[in-house]
């Protein structure tokens, strides 16, 4: 589950989709707890555009929205 940001640029405001997560260094390694390895927090974001344009894309779908990825 992510977040929607807004982020200013000039007098601009765009949209970002943003998710955070864990991800083990030694991919030989497993588990959650401590003591099983190192892991690094990794972030992916995904360009939204501005809200006219979230608006139009909304407004012109007449389908669900199939799920990127």
């Amino acid at each position: 589950m992510g977040t929607i940001i807004a982020r200013k640029q000039g007098n601009k405001v765009y949209y970002l989709y943003q998710e955070t997560f864990r991800e083990k260094i030694n991919q030989k390694d497993s588990g959650k707890t401590c003591g099983s390895g190192k892991s690094r927090v990794c972030t992916q974001s995904i360009y939204l555009g501005t809200a006219e344009k979230i608006l139009e894309s909304v407004k012109g779908k007449k389908e669900p929205v199939k799920k990127l990825g």
